[in-house]
């Protein structure tokens, strides 16, 4: 038996569904709150996760919930939280120095992409907002080092300015 709550300010409009079991969400309001609440029976312990699994189907009952009306307006807001960072990022002196004489489209990535790996290497730290937010691709570059997020928004920033129509994809995993 698993018995879950989930407990939220009525205007914070918090979403959630339950997949992987017939169960039914029971939503109760009372003084400015919502509980959300589910109990699932018959959850059998896994003791070896299956391999190969499709990660879209769950292999035991799952609650997801969050403040989003859908995944594109995830998306959305995230593409805006990235652009913020790279609005004041100028790479056009790099994207010139690192790409000079080259005119096929595909050899300018491989360059690009080449400076992003030479100039920054691998290493996440997520502590706070920077768990989600990107960090400015000046700060990334400054201190050599940066996360996948940091990283991607870079190389986006450098494909900007070297003419490419380049955005960070946001996965639902």
């Amino acid at each position: 038996l698993s018995r879950v709550l989930v407990t939220s300010p009525e205007s914070l409009k918090l979403r959630q569904s339950l997949i992987g079991s017939r169960e039914k969400i029971s939503i109760e309001k009372a003084n400015g709150l919502i509980t959300a609440s589910v109990v699932v029976r018959d959850v059998k312990p896994h003791r070896k996760w299956p391999v190969a699994t499709d990660p879209a189907l769950p292999v035991m009952p799952m609650l997801e919930y969050g403040t989003a009306r859908s995944w594109a307006d995830v998306a959305k807001a995230y593409s805006e939280a990235v652009d913020a960072e790279l609005a004041s990022f100028d790479a056009k002196a790099i994207v010139a120095r690192e790409t000079a004489g080259e005119t096929v489209p595909k050899k300018k990535l491989d360059r690009l992409l080449a400076y992003l790996h030479r100039e920054v290497r691998y290493t996440g730290l997520e502590l706070g907002e920077r768990s989600i937010i990107p960090a400015s691709p000046k700060d990334t570059l400054a201190r050599h080092y940066g996360d996948c997020k940091d990283k991607a928004t870079l190389l986006v920033g450098l494909l900007r300015a070297a003419g490419f129509d380049a955005h960070v994809a946001l996965l639902k995993t």
